[in-house]
């Protein structure tokens, strides 16, 4: 698995970072927009990309697949929701998306797509 799409786990104060975040887009299946509370009155826009999974692309042959999960993911999470992330402090994959563990109603939105078949494990 390589680097981008990985997540430490481990429950280490340092190592793995739990926010909240307010959803402002919904790119695809598996990348977010979001807004940060960092705590004390601080934000910061930031891009998400799901770890572990990878769900199908808005571009060429799975254009009509990748349509139907981000409106399925759109659906279950409307835009302003407030989400929880888990990342930790090493975990940015290419352009930059910080790769994370997103929460929403305590459901892992990661695992959610895997379980329903609407993604599939990033290898």
């Amino acid at each position: 698995m390589s680097k981008e799409n990985k997540i430490d786990k481990t429950n280490s104060i340092g190592e793995l970072y739990i926010y909240k975040a307010e959803v402002i887009k919904i790119y695809d299946g598996d990348t977010f927009t979001v807004m940060v509370d960092h705590g004390f009155e601080v934000y910061t826009k930031r891009i998400l990309r799901l770890a572990r999974i990878d769900t199908p692309e808005l571009r060429g042959e799975e254009r009509e697949e990748g349509l139907r999960v981000r409106d399925l993911v759109r659906e279950r999470i409307p835009l302003g929701s407030i989400i929880i992330i888990k990342t930790d402090k090493d975990t940015r994959g290419s352009y930059y998306r910080y790769i994370a563990e997103v929460y929403f109603e305590g459901v892992n939105i990661n695992d959610w797509l895997l379980e329903n078949g609407n993604a599939r494990l990033y290898e």
